[in-house]
């Protein structure tokens, strides 16, 4: 075989022109078709001059005044208005049908077309019809009387929306019609809908409205499932899916006193015959929005409980409590793990439990309160643990004093408030005071005689309950004096005051006794402390100074005794300490506590108080409270006695939510001391402000939009937080003059959709309000806030309308010798509601009749003669007329009428009913009962056979004769099927006596094959080549003979047996063994005719050299060739990895017989799919995602398995179905992705084409290497095969190749060249034959 040497120069030229197209195909965009004009359209009685008439059987007609006006016609006659409308305008009232099925199920009717537009005609008798689009085999359509019956043959994945165009006739009257089929999945996912109720809301409050939930497709009966009895009773679901509160909501009814909320849960079914769905599972939480309780100090547990049993809803504190408090939080309680102290200053607490949906979308809070009450926990406590007091007998005395018992409770209230009490000698002694007992001596206490001892118990009880008590033991010892004296104090109280802080070494006050001047008195304290007096004087004096807030009173006993005699006396002496401002103020709470919270616009609220404590008495302890700073604006106001705060300007939290405030506090006295502290004050949102839609909105809509069709998205977003920010829509939009707009809101999402059927030709444009409001999930709230904007629709038009022919049927006269573009009418009209702007309302005319003697102008409808007419055997002929729209983007429509046209003419020619054939068998002998019977016709007043004469004319063959009188056709000689053909014609003429008009009719003649050819070969050699390592059972080729006749069945026999290639009868060469040994293989073949029935009178050839050349292992001359050159599969979009993608007989073979692997090489940039490299298989390797074109163009290549491979390639194009795109990137953004694509493109060319050419260039310089070395050895190979033969190489390397390469024949090449040398062969004179 002679290699082609390569040409660089014209590689290099392909390249170019492959680089300009290239970059030719990306600059090049497709022209938009031009659009057509509007058309005027023109109703009854209007004037139809410039126009066309589009009432239903209305035509336009000129009338007795001589102007043109629309009329009424029916049959070609004129008729009354009334009558005009016999034939409905409408097949079905409904224009969008939604059916909801299984998807998965096939072969069931899932919903009908109903015709009630012809109930109001029940005289007539109409034949429907229906026909869909697109026709994918998905939907079948079932004719009755009065519906179609859709059905669903074919498994769909996704929702689908159909148009079925619905056609009626009855008699004259045809009317058509387009709907909207869309076949939605029966199975609903289960939406959740939380809802977070207060306590209190009343009986019959509605909560939700199902409806609203989800896709409910024809779901209309809704019921309450569930097994809580409590939640059947609180809640109520209607048939028609409304959640109503099913009584006053209060949970101290069904729960405990210390539950702030309960969860309840609940699911609606929906209902629609035997079909069943969950459309929702409610989750409601009913709260308290405030709880009050009381604990008591010192206790620790369970503060309030909740039930939440789903997760979706969560819990948490909202604290500003101090450290030293805790709360702890679990599934079900809050409670307090740390001990509150009442005697520390705290009395009550305060906190929020916040409920939050796990979306966060909804939230509320509980403002929980619990005053702390004291408990009793301290007992009094005495300053000694017990009292030996002294006292004599000069000393007993009414009302003298006799100890001091200094008593303290730490409790508070009540609880610290105690009386002492004795136990024993009660005749003898009394306690006066309360905080601090003076024991005294009791009125009528008798002295006693001598030195006496008295023990007794004192003892303090609190006031508590239940009390604590303390009691000590005291010891009175009364001492015997025996003198007198005149000594006596002159008060048994005595009272001073001092001031803190000072000392005082010099004398504040004395307590001196009376007595005669000769007695010597000496002074002492008992319980004196830190206070001190002088023995001689009795002057009281103070080294240490005193702390007024530790103790403002200080009681002691003064002894007063005669030093000569020892008599005594004794008095009480109390020490006032007299305050000083040496304490500032001191709040109670530290700045981070003070957080009040109040609502917005609350003017005069008062929203907390500050508390200061100052230890000082009196002014010095008297505090003033002021407000020294406040950020960001002045709006609160402090009460300068209380320190409560309150609001003083308008508060608008959506300007500040926070305010800071410095607050101090001053007391009173001269020089006065202060203290500050921070608070901070939460503005809590209230619902004042509405709704607002930054912008209106412009859409547009097609008017086949299928019901729940998205139309646009709206949003209104709101100024306020929480439930009273949160947005939804009212579903219903509206226009201005309150008509209901044919779309509705999603409640949640603001998605628009198609809620009622569009039609362009009644409403084109939509000036609609949308409707926004607050508070979301919270319908029986008062004081919810709306807001509107205008959202303008525009109807884009949609194909839906099909052309309407006016005045049909149609009937026309035209002379059967009118010439070639004669008029025959221009009555033919159609009209079409469609607008004309896409081409949905251009009507186009077509002729459906397969008859070429008329055309139609597609413009106007008008018909011409086509060709001359007096070729036609019928004198009336009927064409089908067509008239069809011409949507640019929507499905056609079109209508068919009738127009019959009568062909006059003066004489009538002869014509033929049918067409004849005659069936013949090749050399049989004539028969005369083998007739045809040709006949003619006349039409005159009645059909009439023709008086004619028959003729064969243009007919070459001589082996058929006809009658001339009866036209039996008969043949005359036998016939060669070699020579006539299978099939031939011969045209017989009928010529009318009287007229002597005629007319022709073909004959068709098939002649029946008999097997009277031997097979014979038309060379005396057939060359064949096959590899040495080719497998057992590979085929080398087939021998091929020649044989006239069709019913030729040769076979084939080898005189020689080779061993390893076997010839099988049909001439098929097989490999039987290894071919390792051979370099060439010659037999001979003979062959012959199984079934021959005819004579040999000429001798062929029926003997061949058969010629076999055994290549080397390394020789391959085929590349892989592919059964196709381009393949086309589809794959759904959401394919789940591993996928095989579907491709019909996708295989590669190699004629030299080697073994194919597979691989993608290009236009598999991200990797989506892998090929099998041994079978071929496509399949799914990443799961395709919306940046994965529409259509995958791989191209494919097989390498063949030897010592030098080569390769073949094809084309493979998936095309995705169900694809779905994302708004990821803003559409702007992806014009600009786009032009950076197509840059990209043109320099990724010219990248490639370089590639290509440096490839070119590499790929020549090995293939002259590797040229070179194979021409040697092959003409090694030669000279080898020529010793064999007992040759001598003579010829140089390049001949010894080229003859090699010469002796090397495709075998379908071989054959198609021995086919035409046999045929030529068989049609040569046979004085050329030989």
């Amino acid at each position: 075989m002679v290699r082609p040497r390569m040409d660089m120069k014209k590689i290099l030229h392909v390249l170019l022109f492959l680089l300009c197209f290239f970059s030719f195909a990306l600059a090049t965009t497709t022209p938009t078709p031009p659009t057509c004009g509007p058309m005027t359209d023109a109703s009854l009685d209007e004037d139809c001059t410039n126009a066309r008439c589009v009432a239903v059987n209305s035509s336009c007609v000129t009338t007795s005044a001589g102007s043109r006006r629309c009329a009424c016609v029916n049959k070609n006659v004129q008729i009354s208005a009334t009558e005009c409308a016999l034939g409905p305008s409408i097949l079905s009232s409904t224009t969008n049908y939604v059916f909801s099925t299984d998807l998965s199920r096939t072969s069931v009717t899932v919903g009908s077309i109903m015709f009630d537009g012809l109930s109001t005609f029940p005289t007539n008798t109409f034949s429907i019809e229906g026909k869909v689009y697109p026709d994918e085999g998905i939907l079948d359509l079932k004719r009755n009387s009065t519906h179609i019956d859709v059905a669903l043959v074919k498994e769909i994945s996704n929702a689908k929306t159909f148009v079925v165009a619905l056609r009626a006739t009855s008699g004259e009257f045809t009317v058509q019609q387009v709907v909207t089929v869309r076949i939605t999945s029966s199975s609903f996912t289960p939406e959740d809908v939380t809802v977070m109720l207060v306590e209190g809301t009343s009986k019959g409050t509605l909560i939700a409205d199902v409806r609203t939930t989800g896709s409910l497709g024809g779901y209309s009966n809704f019921e309450m499932e569930t097994t809580d009895q409590t939640a059947r009773a609180l809640f109520n679901v209607t048939t028609s899916g409304q959640v109503l509160c099913g009584q006053d909501m209060f949970l101290s009814d069904f729960t405990n006193n210390d539950t702030v909320a309960k969860e309840y849960i609940f699911s609606v079914k929906a209902t629609n015959g035997g079909q069943r769905a969950t459309t929702a599972t409610f989750y409601i939480l009913l709260f308290k929005s405030t709880f009050t309780t009381t604990l008591r100090e010192n206790w620790t547990g369970n503060i309030l409980s909740y039930t939440i049993t789903s997760t979706k809803f969560q819990v948490a504190i909202n604290d500003t409590l101090p450290d030293r408090l805790k709360l702890s939080k679990d599934l079900m309680t809050i409670s307090l793990v740390k001990e509150i102290d009442y005697d520390a200053g705290i009395t009550s607490i305060h906190f929020k439990l916040d409920l939050v949906t796990t979306t966060s979308t909804k939230s509320t809070s509980v403002d929980v309160h619990i005053n702390i009450e004291d408990q009793n926990d301290h007992s009094p406590r005495f300053d000694k643990p017990n009292y030996q007091s002294e006292i004599t007998t000069w000393e007993w005395v009414t009302n003298n004093p006799v100890d001091v018992f200094d008593v303290t409770d730490d409790d508070s209230g009540t609880n610290g408030l105690f009386i002492l009490s004795m136990s024993g000698e009660t005749d003898k002694f009394y306690i006066d005071g309360d905080t601090v007992g003076v024991l005294r001596i009791k009125e009528g206490a008798s002295q006693p005689v001598a030195s006496t001892t008295y023990n007794f118990d004192i003892t303090a009880t609190d006031k508590g309950s239940p009390s604590q008590s303390v009691t000590v033991p005291v010891s009175v010892d009364v001492k015997k004096i025996q003198g007198t004296s005149s000594l006596r104090f002159s008060s048994k109280d005595f009272r001073f005051s001092i001031v803190e802080n000072r000392l005082y070494t010099t004398s504040f006050g004395r307590a001196n006794a009376a007595h005669d001047a000769n007695v010597s008195v000496r002074y002492t304290l008992i319980h004196g402390g830190d206070f001190r007096i002088d023995p001689s004087s009795g002057a009281l004096t103070c080294s240490t100074a005193q702390d007024r807030e530790t103790a403002a009173n200080h009681t002691m006993v003064v002894r007063a005794r005669d030093i000569a005699t020892n008599a005594s006396d004794v008095a009480v002496v109390t020490v006032q300490i007299l305050d000083v401002n040496d304490n500032g103020p001191i709040f109670l709470a530290s700045s981070g506590q003070h957080v009040f919270q109040v609502k917005e616009y609350s003017t005069g609220k008062e929203i907390g108080r500050i508390i200061a404590k100052d230890g000082d008495a009196d002014e010095n302890g008297r505090i003033t409270y002021s407000i020294v700073s406040q950020t960001p604006r002045a709006h609160f106001s402090i009460n300068p006695g209380t320190g409560i705060v309150t609001v003083s300007g308008d508060l608008d939290r959506e300007d500040y939510d926070t305010y800071n405030l410095i607050i101090k506090a001053t007391d009173n006295a001269d020089a006065p001391r202060t203290a500050t502290t921070s608070a901070t004050i939460l503005v809590d949102d209230i619902n004042d402000n509405p709704p607002t839609f930054q912008t209106t909105y412009a859409v547009t809509v097609k008017e086949d939009s299928a019901i729940s069709a998205s139309v646009a998205i709206v949003s209104a977003t709101d100024r306020d937080l929480s439930q009273h920010g949160a947005v939804t829509y009212f579903p219903d939009t509206v226009m201005v003059n309150g008509t209901v707009c044919p779309f509705k809101v999603s409640v949640e999402t603001g998605v628009v959709k198609v809620s009622g059927d569009l039609d362009y030709e009644t409403t084109s444009t939509y000036e609609c309000t949308v409707t926004a409001v607050d508070m979301k999930g919270c319908s029986n709230c008062t004081g919810r806030l709306t807001g509107s904007t205008t959202m303008s629709v525009t109807i884009l038009d949609f194909n839906d309308n099909p052309p309407v022919f006016q005045g049909a049927p149609y009937r026309a006269n035209i002379s059967r010798d009118a010439n070639i573009n004669t008029l025959v009418t221009d009555v033919i009209t159609a009209t079409d509601r469609d607008d004309t702007k896409d081409g949905n309302g251009v009507v186009k005319y077509h002729i459906l009749s397969s008859i070429d003697y008329f055309r139609i102008d597609r413009d106007s409808g008008s018909i011409y003669v086509a060709s001359t007419l007096d070729k036609v055997n019928d004198d009336v002929v009927t064409l089908m007329i067509k008239a069809t729209d011409l949507p640019q983007n929507d499905p056609a429509m079109e209508a068919i009428t009738n127009i019959t046209i009568s062909i006059l003419t003066e004489q009538p020619r002869p014509f033929f009913r049918r067409t004849y054939t005659f069936l013949l068998t090749e050399n049989e002998k004539p028969d005369d009962n083998k007739v045809v019977s040709i006949r003619a016709y006349v039409r005159r007043a009645s059909e009439e056979v023709c008086d004619c004469t028959y003729d064969l004319i243009g007919s070459d063959n001589s082996s058929l004769y006809i009658d001339s009188m009866t036209g039996d056709l008969r043949q005359k000689d036998p016939i060669d099927r070699e020579k006539t053909g299978s099939r031939f014609y011969v045209r017989v003429k009928a010529t009318d006596r009287h007229s002597l008009l005629y007319n022709t009719t073909d004959v068709e003649v098939n002649v029946k094959d008999v097997n009277d050819n031997v097979p014979y070969f038309n060379n005396t050699q057939q060359n064949f080549i096959v590899n040495q390592n080719v497998l057992v059972g590979h085929v080398i080729g087939r021998v091929i003979s020649v044989d006239a006749d069709e019913l030729s069945h040769p076979i084939y026999t080898a005189f020689t047996d080779v061993e390893g290639i076997e010839l099988l009868g049909d001439g098929t060469l097989v490999v039987r063994a290894s071919l390792s040994k051979y370099t060439v293989v010659d037999m001979f073949v003979s062959v012959k005719e199984e079934n021959f029935r005819g004579s040999i009178s000429i001798f062929r050839a029926t003997t061949t050299k058969v010629h076999i050349e055994v290549l080397p292992d390394d020789y391959n001359e085929h590349t892989p060739v592919f059964g196709n050159d381009a393949y086309e599969a589809s794959l759904e979009f959401l394919s789940e990895t591993g996928t095989e993608v579907k491709i019909t007989n996708f295989r590669a073979t190699d004629v030299d017989g080697h073994n194919v692997t597979y691989a993608i090489q290009t236009r598999n940039d991200r990797n989506n799919l892998k090929i099998d490299s041994q079978t071929g298989k496509i399949s799914v390797h990443i799961k395709l995602d919306d940046t994965v074109p529409r259509v995958l163009e791989l191209v494919v290549i097989a390498i063949d398995r030897s010592l030098h491979p080569k390769t073949g390639s094809c084309t493979v194009m998936i095309t995705l179905h169900g694809y779905t795109e994302t708004e990821c990137v803003a559409k702007h953004e992806y014009s600009r992705l786009e032009q950076d694509s197509n840059q990209r493109k043109v320099f990724l060319g010219l990248f490639i084409a370089m590639a290509i050419l440096l490839a070119v260039v590499s790929i020549s310089a090995v293939f002259a290497v590797y040229k070179l070395t194979t021409v040697k050895r092959r003409t090694q190979y030669q000279e080898n095969i020529n010793l064999a033969h007992g040759k001598t190489t003579k010829a140089s390397d390049q001949s010894g190749y080229d003859s090699l390469a010469a002796g090397s024949k495709d075998e379908e090449t071989a054959y198609n060249n021995l086919k035409d040398r046999d045929f030529a062969y068989l049609h040569a004179p046979s004085s050329a034959r030989y």
